[in-house]
């Protein structure tokens, strides 16, 4: 005190000399603009309106060097003009802002709107926040303080170090072409044990350009954020986090046409703290574009966390990784793409931790239900917990040729796991479509359901498949390789589709094939391969051992055509049941032709 107390007797005596100027930071002057601060507080006595001096308990309006404080009742700020005060705070006191431009200048320690409950309401005009270290709107744990916003309303922070919405409880919501623009250091849609509900529609924004932007920070905080019509929420720089310490909950619902847009190239954080739930579900058309979406990212195997995404109806969810679980000590991490929805992860999807470190027990998940994923691969990251996709009646697109699209997890040159992703086919079935690449399995793929593939390109098995369900070649080619097996009951090749059987490949239980007419049968073996039945262009092969020349006599008609090349390959039909293919091995292996359809 005796420090500041010199500092302001030399500011006093440099004044009497009139000598301000290059002697004086920016800093000073705001040291002697907080030092001389007046705290000012609404009074009502003649209406509501704001910028006027007999509703303030000096008989004047705030100015830059005064502090205005809503005690209690309303004030109304809509005649257009401009006024810049210190800071702006309330207890159970109201505030409309209808039109014109509000500055806040202050950089104290903390200043608060809604200590007590109270209602900042925006039809209209500008709120701006200037470098406050903290500045929160709902600061009350016992009664709640209402936050809306409609009409082309604008709240903008400049720099910073908090800026909070809903500290304590707040309802509230924004509508039209209302936005609120930060680039605080952290900028927190509820924290420190708030719980915040708050609804965007229309056209709203929220914009954060810089540090970090978090739905649900720290504590009990519980926060439900809900988008509608075309409303957004757009981050260009710094981290998006939703849920992110403590046993906080952050809820994030996107309907209709609005949208999370994440040009920053951070990573998105869905589930970052020990005991936390995270929840991102889309609705309608929405969308939520980002570089990279980390989920189940606690920091710590002290505690888990809960994270799910979910995608239904018309909805997409575009990146270029995803990590399902990354690093938690227990828990679960779950995505989910339902019938309509799309989710595109354009380099690939890992299920476990994606880095080189180890320590992480989060089960990790992928259920497509009738939707579609489509990358370049699915890699297996490392972990104890549950790692696994499950398809029922989804669908799984290439996005490169790969030897393997479900490898075991590499962290650039560094495994990170030697083990291959465990899929399940469940009784809906998995549609692939190699989408004009060349891909391979080498994994087991197991479950009731059956495959269907499709796309131009070919589909390479080099490991044991053994889904029980049909398989349909519908377009393109599918190749059994050396290493490669099918449980399949029934192989149908539509027309223009290639099948083909390389060196010890076969079939390991009674199959069915059906071929369309204008299909191809490659037989790179020597010796014979044994099926239930075959059918030519609707026509049931009659029981019996079969060569090359005399397969493409029956099917000629049909333009049905079997290959073997060097190699002297039969197929025996043997109908009598719990009859097991006879494979043989021998010759090279040939390069597979493939045909688009």
């Amino acid at each position: 005190m005796k420090h500041h107390h010199c500092f302001a007797s030399r500011v006093k005596s440099i004044s009497s000399s009139k000598f301000i100027g290059a002697a004086f930071s920016l800093s000073t002057l705001l040291f002697i603009q907080a030092a001389n601060a007046a705290d000012i507080t609404w009074t009502g006595a003649t209406s509501d309106v704001f910028n006027l001096g007999t509703n303030w308990s000096s008989g004047t309006v705030p100015g830059s060097s005064d502090n205005a404080l809503l005690a209690a009742g309303t004030a109304v700020f809509n005649d257009g003009s401009t006024i810049s005060v210190g800071y702006l705070s309330s207890t159970t006191g109201s505030l409309t802002i209808g039109s014109g431009t509000l500055n806040l200048i202050s950089t104290s320690s903390q200043q608060n709107f809604g200590n007590n409950g109270g209602t900042l309401n925006m039809t209209g005009g500008t709120l701006n926040i200037a470098s406050a270290f903290v500045y929160r709107i709902g600061a009350s744990s016992s009664t709640a303080t209402t936050f809306t916003m409609s009409g082309a309303s604008a709240v903008n922070t400049t720099g910073g170090s908090y800026f909070v919405i809903g500290n304590g409880i707040l309802n509230g919501g924004m509508s039209d072409t209302a936005s609120i623009s930060s680039s605080a250091s952290n900028f927190y849609f509820g924290d420190s044990a708030g719980t915040v509900n708050f609804t965007m529609s229309g056209s709203s924004k929220l914009n954060s350009s810089a540090g970090t932007f978090v739905i649900a920070n720290g504590g009990s905080t519980n926060t439900t954020l809900s988008l509608t019509d075309s409303a957004s929420i757009n981050v260009t720089g710094g981290t998006l986090k939703i849920a992110s310490g403590g046993s906080s909950t952050g809820t994030l619902t996107l309907s209709d046409d609005s949208y999370v847009n994440v040009t920053s190239t951070n990573a998105v954080i869905v589930g970052g703290g020990g005991g936390s739930t995270a929840s991102v579900t889309l609705n309608g058309n929405s969308y939520f574009n980002a570089t990279k979406i980390k989920m189940g990212d606690a920091g710590t195997t002290a505690s888990g966390s809960t994270s799910s995404i979910t995608l239904n109806d018309s909805s997409t969810m575009t990146l270029q990784q995803l990590t399902v679980g990354h690093y938690s000590g227990g828990g679960t991490s779950t995505v989910t793409v339902n019938t309509g929805a799309k989710l595109t992860a354009s380099s690939y999807v890992t299920l476990g931790r994606d880095d080189s470190a180890t320590g992480t027990a989060v089960s990790s998940l992928i259920n497509l239900n009738g939707g579609v994923l489509e990358t370049q691969y699915v890699q297996n990251g490392s972990g104890t917990g549950t790692h696994l996709l499950t398809v029922d009646g989804g669908t799984v697109r290439a996005l490169a040729s790969v030897a393997n699209f479900f490898p075991a997890g590499m962290n650039g040159s560094s495994a990170i796991n030697t083990i291959t992703t465990p899929v399940t086919i469940a009784a809906g079935g998995m549609t692939f479509d190699t989408n004009g690449f060349n891909v391979g399995i080498g994994t087991v793929i197991d479950g009731s359901g059956g495959l269907n593939k499709i796309g131009a390109g070919d589909l390479t098995i080099n490991s044991a498949l053994t889904y029980t369900g049909e398989t349909y070649v519908t377009e393109g080619s599918l190749s059994v390789g050396a290493t490669g097996s099918l449980a399949t009951s029934l192989i149908s090749v539509a027309s223009g589709s290639i099948l083909s059987f390389d060196t010890g490949s076969g079939l390991t239980n009674l199959t069915t094939i059906e071929l369309a007419s204008s299909t191809a049968v490659e037989l790179f073996y020597d010796g014979d391969m044994t099926l239930e039945s075959l059918t030519l262009d609707g026509v049931e092969v009659d029981p019996g051992t079969y060569t090359i020349s005399e397969l493409n006599a029956l099917g000629s008609s049909s333009s049905i055509t079997f290959t073997s090349d060097a190699f002297n390959a039969t197929l025996s039909i043997i109908p009598e049941p719990g009859c097991l293919t006879l494979t043989a091995f021998a010759g090279m292996l040939l390069l597979r032709r493939s045909r688009r359809a």
